[in-house]
Formats: structure tokens, sequence, C-alpha cells
């Protein structure tokens, strides 16, 4: 699977390895909300909180399927209404990796599901995702994992624009 975004575009479109659309993300402009689709599945992202970031996850019936909480120095933690709990973990400083773990209980031997990568080429960006473990929640696992990691690149680049 890939991702690209185009300069200046809130949007982010994801593609099979045909080139073939299957999905998005979209940054809402003056809004704490992010929606997105993948394989014909929509979810809403909506950030809340000051300090102590929050994410529910909404699904098209706009019931609450899963929360993130997003912590300080690129930490995320995921947990689905289902019970299962993912960890977002950044790879690099840069942004140019990052995976999301699924956190299995009673184990210290968590999988890697999921690795995304980014390469930026002048003002657009391209990645990869790579699917390493098949899940029940395939769909939303991919969805966290993009999201964290576009969220925490986004914050960084209004932190060095402040600076």
């Amino acid at each position: 699977m890939k991702w690209t975004k185009k300069a200046f575009n809130r949007t982010i479109i994801l593609t099979d390895d045909t080139d073939k659309e299957i999905g998005n993300i979209t940054f809402e402009l003056f809004n704490s909300k992010v929606n997105t689709q993948l394989n014909g599945k929509k979810y809403v992202f909506d950030i809340s909180g000051f300090i102590e970031k929050n994410v529910a996850i909404y699904d098209e019936s706009n019931a609450q399927v899963g929360n993130i909480a997003l912590g300080f120095r690129a930490k995320a933690v995921a947990t689905l209404s289902t019970g299962e709990v993912y960890v977002w973990k950044k790879n690099d400083w840069f942004m140019r990796e990052w995976a999301l773990i699924h956190d299995l209980p009673d184990t210290d031997n968590d999988p890697v599901i999921l690795k995304f990568d980014r390469t930026r080429h002048f003002l657009d960006e391209s990645g990869s995702i790579k699917i390493l473990e098949k899940i029940d929640n395939q769909e939303i696992a991919i969805l966290i994992g993009f999201f964290v990691g576009i969220y925490f690149l986004r914050r960084k680049r209004k932190a060095a624009a402040m600076a």
C-alpha cells in the first residue's frame, strides 16, 4: 500500500500496489476533526484537549469505536472498543519511519503489525504502508498508525515554524 500528499493539499491519498485509490485522510481546516476512509470503511478522528491530547474515533454511524491517548515526545496508545490495544512507535528522529505494535495481554512479545515510511520530494510527500501481520480490524489499525504519524509530523512542523 502507498500514500501520497501533494503540496498545499489537506487530503492524503492511499492507494494499493496497482495505484488504485482505496482511501484518503482529510485534515479539516480550522477544525479538530480528521475524516478518514479505507476500503469503504469511514472513520472520524476527533482531537480534543489542550496539554493532554485525546482522540476519539467514531465510525460512520457516529458510534465511538476507539480512543487514542497522545503523549509527549511522540508517544501514543490506541484502545479500541473491542479491547484491543495498539502502541505507536517512531523509528527515527526525522519521522521517516514509524510502526504500530499490537499490545497483547499477558505477554512481553508484542508483534509489530504495520510499518510506515515517508519520503519528501520538495513540497510533496509519499511513502508506503507495510502490513506485517493480518488482524481483524486491519482498516482502523492502518488509519490509526498513519493518523498518529502524520499528527506528530504536523505538530513538529508547527513547533519549528513558531521557533
